[in-house]
Parts: structure tokens; C-alpha cells; sequence
């Protein structure tokens, strides 16, 4: 699947990045940055595809998390949480707003439902000449966002040998955000 998927991308302008395409499937999912194994898809799985391309010089990263088969209410809940948490994140992004603001409206909703321990990473990330650029999207983080960067808003929920769920977009950060992708944000199961 990985093979054909760069194929397709790549046809259409798009080029690689050094960030390895991650696509990890069931307890797989629950390590934010796992690599392609043989390990096959199974009924039930969560599915998290995360690609990182290069156009015109730029990078934009974005991932989003499908279901296979029939998928659990918990991990349909646990979907509908990380959809939530990022809406959330994306209208807390505004020029002068900190980074750790939008880090903390996304943990915010996470932690609401008692899955704080499961964040495990920072909200996101710049983008730009390279995959991982400044600023931090992070609670720890005093940077103020400025017009025009262009950054991840990525929050998700691991639950260790289980199953993961993260939704990330690239934006642009301007008075009203500007989600560079139209991907849906709803759950797809195939």
C-alpha cells in the first residue's frame, strides 16, 4: 500500500520528504511516529496514515486515522474526542495567541474525558523548508504565533498496545485559520 500511494502522489507534483510515510495499524497505532511493518490489516483495526510531502519546496504534513471492519463504540468515542480536541485547537489559532494556548485547548477537551495520560506528544509543529521547524506547538512553549506561519495542529490518543487516533492538519496562520488540506475530518470506515 505504502508503494502505491507515493506512486499516486508523486504523479501528480508532489515529492518526498526525508519523514518517513507512516501507516500503522492496530496496536501499531498506539506509537505516534511506528513504521511500516508486514503485519497485516484486521477487522477492527484503527488505521492512521500520516504523510508528509514536499511541493513546490514546501512541506505540508497531515494525518488522518480509518476504521476497517467493525470498530468498538470506545474506539469510535475515542475518535469523536481527538475530532473535537482539534476543532477546538484550530479556532485557538490566531496571530499573538502562544503556542501553549493551543496546545492547552486541545488537551483541555482530552483530559475532560479522562484521556490526558494517552497526549503524549506536543499539539504540533511549524512546517515550511522542513517537516519539523519552530515553533513548538507545546504546553511548555512561550512563542507567540505570527500571521502567516504556517504550522500542525495534530492532538491524539494512544492507548498502549491497543489502539491510537490522531488527526493533524497543516495551516496557515491568519485572523481566520486556513486548513491548507480538505481532507474530512469524519471517521471512515472501510
Amino acid at each position: 500500500m505504502s508503494f502505491a500511494n507515493a506512486n499516486d502522489l508523486f504523479d501528480t507534483g508532489y515529492h518526498s520528504t526525508l519523514n518517513p510515510l507512516i501507516i500503522a495499524s492496530g496496536t501499531n497505532s498506539s506509537l505516534p511516529h511506528a513504521q511500516v511493518t508486514k503485519r497485516k490489516f484486521a477487522d477492527g483495526d484503527m488505521i492512521t496514515v500520516d504523510l508528509t510531502l514536499r511541493y513546490r519546496g514546501y512541506v505540508s504534513d497531515a494525518t488522518r486515522t480509518f476504521g476497517l471492519g467493525a470498530i468498538s463504540k470506545e474506539k469510535r468515542t475515542v475518535y469523536e474526542i481527538v475530532k473535537e480536541s482539534q476543532k477546538v485547537g484550530l479556532k485557538a489559532v490566531r496571530p499573538q495567541k502562544t503556542c501553549a494556548s493551543v496546545d492547552d485547548a486541545c488537551r483541555k477537551i482530552i483530559e475532560e474525558h479522562s484521556y490526558g495520560p494517552h497526549f503524549i506528544h506536543s499539539t504540533g509543529h511549524g512546517i515550511g523548508l522542513d517537516v519539523h521547524e519552530n515553533p513548538s506547538i507545546s504546553g511548555k512553549s512561550k512563542e507567540k504565533l505570527k500571521k502567516d506561519m504556517a504550522i500542525t495542529v495534530e492532538p491524539g490518543i494512544y492507548i498502549p498496545k491497543r489502539f491510537g487516533v490522531r488527526i493533524e492538519d497543516s495551516l496557515i496562520v491568519k485572523d481566520r485559520v486556513y486548513v491548507m488540506h480538505k481532507f474530512t475530518k469524519d471517521l471512515i470506515v472501510i
